[in-house]
C-alpha cells in the first residue's frame, strides 16, 4: 500500500531502494540492474547520501554512490519516475567535508554537490543524516548523555537549518526535508521552530528499526502519527542478522557477508541477547512458513507509522529476493507471537 508524505505530489512505495553499497560492494553494472528492476516492479523511491558507499567508507569513494545515481539517470532518462532521497553528513565524519557541523554554510555546500552528482537539479526528500549535538543511535544507547551544548545555542542552529532547507524549497532545489537519528526532543524542536517561524516543517524521520531494535517505540512513534512525519526505517534485516544465515545462535559467517567484514556487525552481535531474540523471531517464521527476509520486513509494514522500508541489496539476486513477498503485513496472531518475544528480550542490541 503506498503511502503520501507532506510536501511530495508522488505516494511513495512500501519498500525503497537503498544504495549505500554502490560504488564498493555493488559494481554500477549490478547498480543499474538493481535500479531497473526497482522501477519495473513498482519501487518509486530510491535513498542515497553524500557519505555513500559504505563498507569501507572513504574519502576517496565518498560521493560515488550519488554519482552511479546520476549516471544511472542520465542514460534511463527515469529521474521522473522516481522520489529520490540524499542526506547531508553529520558532525564528525571526516570523509565529507572534514567532518564540519551542519550549518547554513555547509547546507550549501553539500546540496550544490549532491545535485551535481546526482546529475539532477531537485531532491525530492533531503535529510539530515544525523545531529550536531549527538544522539543514542549507532549503539550509542547504553552510555548516552545529553551533550553540554546550550539549548539557546542548539536552537539557534536548527533555526538556521530550517531556514536554509526553506530557502532550498523556494528555490526549487527540494522538495521537502526529513531527519534522521534524531531523539525526540530534536523532532519536536524542529517542529516548534517551523510552525512558529511558518517555514518547511518536517516530512519524514530516517531511524533503525527492526525486530531487534525498537527504540523508535513509543514516543518517536507517536510523534510520526500525531505530527504526520513517516518513518523510512533502515537496517530492518539487522545487517543480516534477521534473514537466519548467520543461524540461530550466531555460529555461522558466511564468506561473503558483512559479518565477515565486521565481526560484530557495528555492535549488533555483540550481546547474547540478540540471539537468543534472533532464536525467537526466527521461529515464529518458521511457524508461519513465511521466510525470514520477508518476515523481517513484513514486520515492519505492519506498523502504523512506517512510510517506507529501505532495501538494501549487494546485488541483483538479494534485491529479487527481498522483494518477492515483502510488502504486505504480518498476520495479527503473528505479531501477538512477536510481542510474547519482545517481553523476554526488549532490548537486545
Amino acid at each position: 500500500m503506498m503511502k503520501s508524505l507532506p510536501n511530495l505530489d508522488t505516494d511513495i512505495s512500501p519498500l525503497t531502494l537503498g544504495t549505500m553499497t554502490y560504488g564498493t560492494q555493488t559494481p554500477e553494472s549490478d547498480a543499474f540492474a538493481q535500479m531497473d528492476f526497482a522501477l519495473q516492479n513498482g519501487i518509486n523511491a530510491f535513498d542515497t547520501a553524500e557519505l555513500y558507499p559504505v563498507n569501507p567508507i572513504s574519502r576517496e569513494t565518498q560521493g560515488e554512490s550519488e554519482r552511479i545515481i546520476g549516471r544511472y539517470f542520465q542514460s534511463r532518462g527515469d529521474r521522473e519516475n522516481v522520489i529520490l532521497m540524499s542526506k547531508i553528513v553529520g558532525i564528525g565524519n571526516m570523509s565529507a567535508r572534514n567532518g564540519e557541523p551542519i550549518d547554513k554554510k555547509q547546507l550549501i555546500k553539500a546540496l550544490e554537490r549532491s545535485l551535481q552528482n546526482l546529475q539532477t537539479d531537485t531532491i525530492d526528500l533531503y535529510q539530515l543524516h544525523w545531529t550536531n549535538r549527538g544522539a543514542y543511535h549507532f549503539r550509542a544507547l547504553w552510555g548516552y548523555e545529553v551533550s553540554q551544548h546550550s539549548t539557546s545555542e542548539i536552537e539557534d542552529n536548527l533555526l538556521e537549518t530550517l531556514e536554509t532547507l526553506d530557502n532550498f524549497k523556494r528555490e526549487g532545489k527540494i522538495l521537502a526535508y526529513g531527519t534522521s537519528n534524531d531523539t525526540a526532543w530534536g523532532v519536536m524542536k524542529m517542529q516548534e521552530l517551523s510552525k512558529a517561524n511558518n517555514i518547511i516543517k518536517m516530512s519524514t524521520t530516517q531511524h533503525e528499526y527492526s525486530l531487534l531494535h525498537r527504540i523508535y517505540e513509543p514516543d518517536l512513534s507517536e510523534i510520526s502519527q500525531r505530527e504526520n512525519i513517516g518513518l523510512l526505517t533502515y537496517s530492518s534485516l539487522a545487517c543480516g542478522i534477521l534473514t537466519g544465515k548467520y543461524g540461530k545462535d550466531g555460529s555461522q559467517t558466511p564468506i561473503p557477508s558483512r559479518r565477515h567484514l565486521n565481526p560484530d556487525l557495528s555492535g549488533r552481535a555483540s550481546s547474547p541477547q540478540v540471539w537468543n531474540a534472533t532464536r525467537g523471531y526466527l521461529e515464529i517464521a518458521e511457524k508461519y512458513g513465511i521466510d525470514p527476509v520477508e518476515f523481517a520486513y513484513r514486520f515492519c509494514l505492519s506498523q502504523p507509522f512506517v512510510a517506507s522500508v529501505i532495501i538494501g541489496a549487494t546485488d541483483i539476486g538479494q534485491l529479487k529476493h527481498i522483494f518477492k513477498g515483502s510488502q504486505s503485513p504480518l498476520p495479527k496472531e503473528a505479531l501477538i507471537d512477536i510481542e510474547n518475544v519482545r517481553r523476554l528480550f526488549p532490548i537486545p542490541m
